[in-house]
């Protein structure tokens, strides 16, 4: 599997892996993961398609969200990732499936696109929480800032793989917005100080307590 990096619109480098052979298929995952979590998928695919799995922004060898992030700029990433490969074809899963919509709505670049399990909301969407988090965020707490966020959000008690996944999110988020040039951390792994130790305790954090 070759490495390929471009630079999207906004000059932020975007990573991909490419492997197989036949018509080009971008696959683009979701929020709590990582390129490494589709590999399983590519490999499978690859034996049909030419795979291009990216790399989101903020994540692995891609650089930041940057100050400006919003669902544009990964329209823009999946534009730039397009536009070096030639793929015509899409997959994408949860947050990656509501990119591939939003392109595929603005842009006529792809022939077929499979979304599963897009990132489509039906209902308002919760934002008090944001405050909270972003001030968890601010005192350099991403464990606490990850509770508000599974709190506030509604989601289901998440894995323990997904925890730690979203406290990578947590710190990326928090360089992001506190150094608009800097990186993230260097590879979506775990990140706990420890990671054969259990995570901290609930009193551990000032978000976590009732």
């Amino acid at each position: 599997m070759s490495q390929s990096t471009i630079s999207s619109a906004d000059g932020t480098p975007i990573c991909y892996r490419t492997s197989g052979a036949g018509p080009g298929l971008i696959v683009l995952g979701g929020s709590l993961r990582a390129s490494d979590d589709y590999l399983p998928l590519a490999t499978d695919l690859s034996r049909s398609f030419t795979v291009h799995l990216v790399e989101r922004r903020g994540r692995g060898a891609s650089g930041p969200l940057g100050p400006g992030y919003a669902l544009a700029r990964e329209v823009d990433d999946l534009l730039a990732v397009q536009a070096e490969t030639g793929a015509r074809l899409a997959f994408g899963h949860s947050y990656g499936g509501l990119v591939i919509l939003e392109t595929a709505r603005t842009s006529p670049v792809f022939e077929r696109i499979v979304a599963y399990e897009p990132g489509v909301p039906v209902a308002p969407v919760p934002t008090a929480w944001m405050s909270p988090y972003r001030e968890r965020l601010a005192a350099d707490d991403p464990y606490g800032a990850f509770v508000h966020f599974i709190r506030g959000s509604g989601a289901r008690r998440p894995s323990w793989r997904s925890c730690r996944t979203g406290i990578c999110a947590s710190r990326c988020a928090s360089a992001s917005a506190g150094r608009a040039g800097s990186g993230c951390v260097p590879s979506w792994r775990p990140t706990w100080p420890n990671t054969s130790r259990s995570p901290p305790s609930r009193a551990s954090s000032p978000a976590s307590r009732p």
